[in-house]
């Protein structure tokens, strides 16, 4: 993994390290139907990094979209859908970029259907190809380095609950860590460039590449005759993430997703969106951000210099509770991001700097 994933988890897993472990969901999955065709499966108050996925029902089989963070929750996933969902066959599993929450569960897809095809962008594909092990060992050490801490909390405890507490952090922590280890990198074996068509009978999804936003390789997917769009982390519920991301073009592309058809669309994390709201709230607050950066960095300001300035108040794009809500939603459903959406934000400022300071 290059420098940068090992700074996401260390911001992912900040002041509030354990936070994590105050509340447990029965429920691995949130299976909600949005049309006849469309469902989703989003974690519920889980104790890892995940991902929403969508499972598009044809007549003759299913096409999922994000094969989860592990092939332990991917196996789950599967489980779900075939309690809840349907008993067709998966035969098209989507990658909507290249990130490891959203692929590392592939394994469990292809043990379950070995004909199954896995598509992404060929950019995804050449990333996974080169970067995906490094990646991986990076994010397993960091995650195995958390059990040891919680573990070291443990020992020097006051009391036996704050013992218990950190030894059940541990031992989850732990778990991730075997699962994610696990967990084998699964290459996608259909590439496209700009677009691609899929058909089952009378439903079609339309894949589409709408140029580097997140990543150099995301997609989305449209489902026509059901008006639902799946973005993956292009936008969602919760902020942008910059790590690997060419912001300037990541505008244009939500100028293009506005320009859709659709009357649902699905994030690469969260729930089902109604309407277009969050894609032009999104928008509104890349750019505001991307100004923000590039006029400190004019100023001759240092990077610590504008990251202590930054508040809240200091965006218009997340007032009117539009903030509020990211961070309430990053409470409810990920409880390890319940630190303060100010800090998260200053986060995301040094990989926008690096983006912008051409001088450094």
């Amino acid at each position: 993994m290059r420098v940068n994933r090992l700074i996401l988890f260390l911001l992912i897993f900040n002041s509030h390290t354990f936070s994590l472990f105050a509340k447990s969901n029965p429920d691995v999955f949130i299976f909600s139907k949005i049309t006849n065709h469309v469902y989703i499966a989003h974690p519920g108050l889980v104790k890892r990094i995940n991902s929403t996925s969508t499972i598009i029902v044809g007549r003759n089989f299913l096409t999922v979209v994000e094969s989860q963070t592990d092939v332990y929750m991917a196996t789950a996933l599967i489980r779900g859908i075939r309690q809840r969902i349907s008993k067709l066959p998966i035969k098209y599993l989507i990658f909507s970029h290249f990130h490891l929450d959203h692929i590392l569960g592939a394994e469990a897809f292809l043990r379950e259907n070995p004909a199954l095809v896995i598509i992404a962008h060929q950019n995804t594909a050449e990333h996974i190809a080169l970067h995906g092990i490094d990646e991986q060992t990076s994010w397993v050490n960091t995650i195995k380095q958390k059990s040891i801490e919680a573990k070291q909390f443990a020992v020097s405890a006051k009391t036996e609950q704050k013992r218990k507490y950190f030894t059940i952090a541990s031992n989850e922590f732990a778990a991730y860590y075997r699962d994610v280890q696990s967990s084998a990198i699964v290459p996608p074996n259909l590439t496209f460039r700009d677009s691609l068509n899929l058909y089952d009978e009378n439903l079609q999804l339309q894949l589409a590449f709408l140029g580097a936003g997140h990543t150099a390789g995301d997609i989305v997917v449209f489902v026509p005759q059901d008006k639902v769009l799946i973005t993956g982390d292009l936008v969602h519920d919760y902020e942008p993430l910059f790590w690997d991301a060419d912001p300037d073009s990541w505008v244009n592309v939500l100028e293009k997703m506005k320009q859709i058809g659709f009357d649902y669309f699905v994030g690469g994390h969260g729930d089902i969106h109604e309407g277009k709201e969050i894609i032009y709230a999104w928008q509104r607050y890349i750019q505001e951000l991307i100004t923000k950066t590039k006029g400190a960095i004019a100023e001759g300001l240092t990077l610590e210099t504008f990251q202590k300035e930054m508040t809240i108040e200091t965006f218009s794009s997340l007032q009117n509770g539009y903030g509020e809500r990211i961070q309430k939603f990053r409470t409810g459903y990920m409880e390890y991001l319940t630190g303060p959406l100010i800090d998260a934000i200053r986060g995301e400022i040094a990989f926008l700097w690096k983006f912008y300071d051409k001088g450094n």
